[in-house]
């Protein structure tokens, strides 16, 4: 491939665009470029690649400055009339320029991604241009947390899927995102976090999507109005603990939207037993995607409110397999950890469905285990108590 005219490399082997000034119009150019000389003998500037194919691509809009700097120069020398029409030459010329900064753009957002947006930004700053960016270029400090939650939202709404890896240092936190539909990347996202700083996030089209800047842009766009206006749906959800003592067979609701429920099926053959009580709730969720995180979630405050409030271990449902005997003794086989509910509600049960949960007062706790209680109690200030552990923060309630 042949260089365009004009094109040279400097001494670290990077393309530059370069056109020598007539004599007549050095001084004017000076004047027009306003850089302290006398007189302006080449205009000059770096193309940024080494690359010739690149280069012939962006010296284009690049000659086309130069001849808006002469053009300016002459009219320092003389006033010349309006132009009424072009010349053919010219006419290509402008084509050709125009073209080639699409190519250029084109070729800078689909592999500059944010970075080109964060350029154009600090450029109209320079300027003193007012603007609202069409979206942040990072998610503040408390956004960090949920973006990735609303980002699976919108993929959930428009069908589509999304994979990552992360890495966890104690400094930085970073990792990668890959979003899918029909079989196929669309975008691809690289998002990094330093400790007590905004969460950066970089994104580019994959090489095979079929989505275009602007609908890329929009999906973006929809993420962080969403994620900084903090959206959610309420959302019914069902979780079991599973502790060590007395049988739970009533419900206590701990507010209008916490309830604890007894399992349908026990373990009757002793007093002091394995344990379930099911939490069912209504969480705010950030759609469907995010019912097994805010699921988790609850699970985990609950059991460690009850933990303490009952002075027991209250604990997430134990999963996996295990060597146990047979039933009838004489050897051992791998089991299933778990507890199954024949029939779960679908929504939130209403209050009564079946009798609460024995209540005591604290000065009158229960002495013991004896013949006349199979189940267990609770103190009758518990909710009192949840609604203060409530009001703590997220991360002093876990």
């Amino acid at each position: 491939m042949r260089a365009l005219m004009g094109l040279i490399k400097n001494r670290h082997g990077t393309y530059c665009a370069q056109q020598r000034v007539p004599a007549r119009l050095q001084a004017a150019v000076a004047q027009v470029l306003r850089n302290g000389k006398a007189r302006q003998v080449y205009l000059k500037k770096s193309l940024g690649t080494k690359d010739l194919r690149a280069a012939n691509v962006r010296a284009k809009p690049i000659q086309v400055g130069f001849d808006r700097v002469l053009g300016q120069a002459e009219q320092l020398l003389t006033a010349r009339p309006l132009r009424a029409s072009l010349s053919a030459i010219e006419i290509k010329r402008m084509v050709e320029a125009l073209f080639g900064k699409l190519l250029a753009d084109d070729e800078a957002w689909r592999f500059g991604g944010r970075a080109r947006m964060a350029q154009a930004e600090a450029q109209l700053r320079r300027e003193g241009v007012e603007f609202t960016p069409a979206y942040p270029l990072h998610a503040q400090q408390e956004q960090a947390d949920r973006w990735p939650r609303y980002l699976s939202a919108g993929c959930h709404r428009r069908g589509w899927s999304s994979s990552g890896l992360g890495q966890i240092d104690r400094a930085e936190n970073s990792g990668t995102i890959t979003i899918t539909a029909n079989g196929q990347p669309q975008l691809d996202i690289v998002w990094e976090r330093k400790r007590d700083r905004p969460m950066k996030v970089r994104a580019r089209l994959a090489s095979r999507s079929h989505l275009s800047l602007a609908e890329a842009g929009l999906f973006f766009e929809e993420v962080n109005e969403s994620c900084g206006s903090a959206v959610t749906e309420p959302i019914y959800v069902r979780g079991t603990l599973q502790y060590d003592g007395l049988a739970w067979r009533g419900e206590l609701w701990l507010d209008d939207k916490t309830r604890l429920a007894p399992p349908s099926l026990q373990d009757e053959t002793a007093v002091i037993g394995p344990r379930i009580v099911h939490v069912d709730a209504i969480l705010e969720c950030v759609g469907q995607p995010d019912v097994a995180h805010m699921r988790q979630q609850m699970l985990l405050e609950v059991s460690a409110f009850l933990s303490v409030a009952m002075r027991k271990a209250i604990r997430l449902a134990d999963q996996g397999r295990v060597w146990v005997w047979t039933a009838d003794l004489n050897g051992c086989e791998v089991r299933n950890l778990g507890y199954l509910e024949p029939a779960n509600p679908l929504s939130m049960p209403i209050p009564g469905t079946v009798k609460p949960v024995p209540l005591y007062a604290l000065d009158n706790p229960p002495r013991g285990i004896d013949g006349s209680t199979n189940e267990i109690s609770l103190r009758n200030d518990i909710a009192d108590l949840w609604k203060l552990y409530r009001s703590l923060g997220a991360e002093q309630r876990v």
